[in-house]
């Protein structure tokens, strides 16, 4: 259920106004972090179980990037009866839309003081298939960061994705010592029990 442009241009000019700070309500919490570079949001869905936000460079598209953040929702799937590290793999081990192998490595994991799980993992393929998404391109490398933050309810995933030349096994353009480096561009990601970023949050990622 796509939300209007206009909402989204109102969302890249509040992002502006706050100098790249953004904060997402999902469900009954937000998700806070920075925005950093150019990227403005680009697309929104939402219904009653899923919620998707899209983030870009200035002047690329949700059809042509090189680099996309999205953040990802999923009322209800925290409360599935699964481990976390069983979670990551269904979610992101996956060799959909691949052409050679796909890869999908832990990097680190834990629970925050309020009980909330995270996983931070490395996932892609060297090598994309056409028919992997609209818009895919055969033979382009795709790696993407995700951060996966369960509570007692609901999962909430930040993702940072690269997509480029293609690449073998093991090479990567982003190594496993490298990905925190990576997600320090977030800053501190903060996960907050209100609707209100700043009052009773966790932060699952700070690079302060």
């Amino acid at each position: 259920m796509p939300v209007s442009r206009g909402s989204i241009v109102r969302s890249a000019q509040q992002i502006q106004k706050r100098c790249c700070r953004f904060a997402a309500p999902v469900f009954d919490r937000t998700l806070s972090f920075w925005l950093f570079g150019t990227f403005e949001p680009v697309y929104e869905a939402q219904n009653e179980r899923q919620k998707i936000l899209e983030f870009v460079p200035e002047g690329a598209t949700v059809e042509n990037w090189a680099q996309m953040i999205t953040l990802s929702a999923f009322s209800g799937a925290g409360a599935a009866p699964l481990s976390t590290a069983e979670m990551q793999a269904r979610f992101f081990n996956s060799s959909q839309g691949c052409q050679t192998t796909n890869f999908s490595r832990v990097i680190d994991s834990g629970r925050m003081a309020d009980g909330t799980e995270y996983n931070l993992s490395s996932n892609g393929c060297g090598s994309t298939a056409v028919s992997g998404y609209p818009g895919a391109v055969s033979g382009r490398g795709e790696q993407f960061l995700a951060l996966l933050l369960r509570d007692a309810q609901n999962v909430v995933v930040l993702q940072y994705a690269e997509l480029g030349e293609g690449f073998a096994p093991g090479g990567e353009p982003i190594s496993d010592d490298a990905a925190k480096v990576v997600m320090s561009r977030f800053r501190s990601i903060a996960f907050c029990r209100t609707q209100a970023a700043g009052g009773d949050c966790s932060i699952a990622f700070d690079a302060r």
